[in-house]
């Protein structure tokens, strides 16, 4: 499981969130600085990363990656259903307090 363990909205173009995770499974594994884009229909995120110039163009150089493309978009599926989840229960938790404070 997949655990956000910190949200930060930004929604700055495609940026539309920073989130720490944590994987419980991996000995409470922590990953902080993942950034989450949006565009259209498309998701994706990008692990904390290193920036550099080539050629007069800045560029990023990922800090964390998976060998296989497969692994990471089953790490993209299950990310998502955790934010997506995440979400909703912060969408329902304003609610709730809303409702209290009327």
């Amino acid at each position: 499981m997949i655990e956000i363990i910190k949200f930060q909205s930004v929604q700055k173009g495609t940026l539309q969130a920073q989130v720490d995770i944590k994987l419980e499974k991996w000995g409470n594994f922590i990953i902080r600085k993942i950034k989450v884009f949006e565009k259209e229909t498309n998701r994706w995120i990008s692990f904390p990363s290193e920036e550099f110039v080539k050629d007069d163009k800045k560029q990023f150089y990922s800090l964390c990656t998976f060998e296989k493309s497969s692994t990471m978009d089953l790490f993209h599926k299950k990310f998502f259903e955790s934010y997506d989840k995440y979400l909703i229960d912060l969408q329902e938790s304003k609610h709730n307090d809303s409702m209290v404070q009327k």
